[in-house]
């Protein structure tokens, strides 16, 4: 399968290359100099990797049966990898041959890599590292935008605009582009010598290909790589579009790609009175070795979110809110997380958000990147849920959320916000207050949001969360979930009545219709049992993809799965059931039932038999409807 166009010969060359610079990153030693084979912490290893695009991983047969793991590195947006882990046992039960017709043809087995982030292990995010390079003619510069020692920074506008920018009156609506340097000298000559060379440097210095690394205080926050015309990349705006407090217009320009995955550094590298340095030497050897230290890991923590009802994408209203009358969330009838997972809202490729760990401390916490797994507590059923992980969250400055702010108000983002709170009815006062100033305090790009889906309820709560507060702590172990994801487990037959059960799976349906459908569940289990043998029928049948099916009955041939509905609707009553069904039964790739059953009490009408019998015709799908009989309380014989 091509990758991104390339031939087979680039593909291989790539995915060899990629693959041992991978080994290295993570410690592991090369065992063969003809394929992608290492040892790992003593265990024979594979690393397939697969450009942005490929969605497939090739691993030779004999390969599969001389390691003890598949690895899969998947390229991000911002050049980094996510390694995913499955064993070699996994990838046999689900590849394919490969379709190709040459060499490969019979001796490969492929599969998806939804494989390895649905039922593998997430490994870590690997960062390959790069030495600062430059193309012969091109130069490493470093670059403040701050109005004076002690103003204003700037750094928001020039990376909202693309740009790096500067100005100096009397020059600051003069345009340099046909003018030679020092030209014309009446303006010239008003600038000090610093602010000439800094001048000179954007205005006839800067070229295609070069580096900017942009000071802040005593940090490098953020790095870019000049665009434009390759002998001379100086623009001057005419249409003053960034102009600082003082109302003076900062035109002189250079465009520029940001790379806003740069992680901050601390470091000061001299002549800190210079708004433009060109770097090399010694203090591009230390700005290298620095860079070089970022690699390090990134530390796991562990965050408390409130309890939301809505994925985290808007306020939820008080239900399964903290009960504590001092609590924030108590007072005001919302929580500022309840956003958190609200990724539609995009800006330059990130999500920002709220986390209120974050915030306690958060002057010390700034700019520092964080695998951050959440947790929530429903406060109505003292019930512990794991939400899932954030990786690479970077924890942003006081002065990125006022940009933010701003941003959210320009695009009717934040009048949304209020809106949502009003509908709730929240107090909205104290957000109003609060937003100007602490808005977001933390952002990630959306592909790096690991969920778990759905939410899972931790059975060690108290081994793996040392304390319910709302503290950033340090992750010491996966959590026990109630619905582990893996391998399904083994058919054992029971009884699990749901019967007063308010909440069974995370999400909101009514708590009158779950005990509705609690009721029929127990009711339908005992007329199976009479039907097919208690030892031969499962109530709330647990799958591994963190769910569990209403019903489900084994017999010589497999399992038949039913799931129990109880609106007032047919229609609504086979929509919902037939999207759970076809998930329990065929999610992410199997089948696990051979039959799926429907079940309401609901009288079936001819639209819904027409419906039911064309998904059957059309798609060889064995989906049936029984009606439930409310008078009798049990399953009517009759299939449709």
């Amino acid at each position: 399968m091509p990758i991104d166009r390339i031939s087979g010969a680039d593909a291989d060359r790539y995915g060899s290359e990629t693959a041992r610079k991978i080994a290295k990153a993570i410690g592991a030693t090369s065992i063969s100099e003809i394929s992608n084979e290492f040892e790992l912490n003593n265990r024979k290893i594979t690393i397939r990797c697969a450009r942005k695009g490929n969605t497939q991983f090739g691993v030779p047969y004999q390969i599969l049966n001389r390691v003890n793991a598949v690895m899969a590195a998947l390229e991000q947006e911002n050049g980094n990898y996510k390694l995913y882990e499955i064993s070699p046992e996994k990838f046999k039960q689900h590849m394919r041959p490969t379709a190709s017709k040459g060499s490969s043809a019979g001796r490969v087995g492929i599969a998806g890599k939804n494989l390895f982030i649905n039922e593998g292990k997430f490994v870590q995010l690997v960062k390959l590292e790069t030495e600062e390079k430059t193309i012969k003619g091109n130069k490493i510069w470093r670059m403040a935008f701050r109005c004076g020692n002690q103003g204003s920074s700037l750094w928001g506008k020039c990376k909202n605009f693309n740009v790096a920018a500067i100005t100096y009156e009397p020059l600051e609506r003069f345009d340099l582009t046909n003018h030679k340097y020092n030209e014309p000298h009446s303006l010239w000559s008003k600038l000090s010598p610093a602010q000439k060379a800094s001048l000179r440097h954007v205005a006839y210095d800067m070229k295609n290909g070069d580096i900017i690394y942009v000071k802040e205080g005593t940090q490098i926050i953020c790095k870019g790589t000049v665009l434009g015309k390759p002998d001379r990349a100086y623009v001057f705006d005419e249409k003053f579009r960034i102009i600082d407090p003082n109302g003076t217009p900062w035109p002189h320009q250079v465009p520029v790609a940001w790379d806003m995955t740069f992680k901050s550094i601390n470091i000061l590298l001299g002549a800190e009175q210079n708004a433009v340095l060109e770097l090399n030497g010694d203090r591009l050897e230390r700005l290298q070795k620095a860079l070089s230290s970022t690699a390090a890991e990134v530390k796991d923590k562990i965050a408390r979110i409130c309890w939301n009802d809505y994925r985290w994408q808007r306020p939820s209203g008080r239900d399964g809110k903290s009960k504590n009358k001092d609590a924030y969330e108590y007072k005001v009838g919302y929580g500022h997380e309840e956003w958190l997972l609200d990724t539609t809202k995009v800006i330059d490729g990130y999500h920002y958000g709220y986390l209120q760990p974050i915030a306690d401390g958060w002057e010390k916490h700034q700019r520092m990147v964080l695998n951050i797994s959440l947790y929530s507590i429903n406060d109505d059923t003292s019930e512990w849920w794991w939400i899932g992980t954030i990786h690479n969250a970077q924890v942003v400055s006081s002065g990125e959320s006022k940009v933010i702010y701003a941003y959210y108000k320009e695009k009717g983002w934040f009048r949304e916000m209020i809106e949502q709170i009003r509908d709730v009815k929240g107090v909205e006062k104290d957000f109003l207050d609060n937003a100007p100033r602490a808005l977001v305090n933390v952002k990630f790009l959306p592909e790096d949001w690991d969920p778990v889906d759905p939410p899972q309820k931790i059975l060690n709560a108290h081994v793996v969360i040392p304390a319910a507060y709302y503290k950033l702590l340090d992750k010491i172990k996966e959590p026990h979930l109630e619905l582990p994801f893996g391998e399904d487990p083994d058919f054992t037959a029971g009884h699990t009545s749901r019967k007063g059960r308010s909440i069974v799976h995370y999400g909101a349906r009514t708590n009158e219709i779950r005990r509705i459908e609690g009721e029929m569940s127990d009711n339908v289990y005992k007329q199976l049992v009479k039907l097919y043998g208690s030892e031969n029928v499962k109530q709330e049948r647990s799958i591994g993809i963190g769910s569990r099916v209403d019903i489900s009955v084994r017999d010589k041939d497999g399992e038949i799965f039913f799931e129990l509905k109880a609106d007032n609707s047919i229609r609504t009553c086979i929509r919902e059931a037939l999207s759970q069904l076809l998930e329990y039964c065929y999610y992410p790739n199997k089948k696990r039932a051979k039959r799926l059953i429907i079940v309401s009490p609901n009288p079936i009408n001819q639209q819904a038999k027409d419906y039911l019998n064309k998904i059957k015709e059309e798609f060889k799908i064995p989906v049936y409807y029984q009606r439930y009989n409310v008078v009798s309380n049990c399953l009517e014989s009759e299939e449709f």
